[in-house]
């Protein structure tokens, strides 16, 4: 069971980033492709400033072609920008699933292989995925751990 707070921040998070790349030409505002690594390293973010151990996950083909990032707490799955996949059974844009199922709602993330962890993962991204890496919202970014910082309310 996830939290009624950490579901509202996720939310936040979704919409704010939603907003912050309405004029980025490499992300698509209505379903998120290209934004995964913002909205998932921005939640990572405020969970770690919160006290927990979130794990930034970075998965791509073997040719780096493809890649996609979510964040892990606690055997689950957070997928943020879930909505670029459209598979079925996928009808929202965000994803909180169990570790072990979430390959089942998104399938063709299997063929995602080559998986970098924390901060290799945001190393490689801020390095490699220009106009989609978080560095390029720091401020803004900022400015939500901020906001969601506080401990969350059990």
């Amino acid at each position: 069971m996830v939290s009624r707070e950490l579901q509202e921040i996720c939310w936040d998070i979704w919409k704010s980033v939603n907003r912050w790349v309405q004029n980025n030409s490499l992300i698509d505002s209505d379903t998120m492709c290209g934004a995964c690594a913002i909205v998932s390293y921005t939640l990572f973010k405020i969970l770690k400033r919160k006290g927990y151990l979130p794990t930034f996950v970075l998965a791509q083909t073997k040719n780096k072609e493809h890649g996609h990032c979510w964040v892990k707490l606690d055997n689950k799955i957070y997928d943020l920008s879930a909505g670029q996949f459209k598979q079925r059974g996928t009808k929202c844009d965000i994803i909180v699933e169990v570790s072990d199922k979430y390959l089942e709602k998104i399938p063709v993330l299997k063929k995602y292989t080559d998986i970098l962890y924390n901060e290799e993962a945001i190393n490689n991204i801020n390095e490699e995925w220009s106009g989609q890496s978080p560095i390029e919202y720091k401020s803004k970014i900022n400015y939500l751990v901020r906001k969601h910082g506080k401990e969350i309310t059990k």
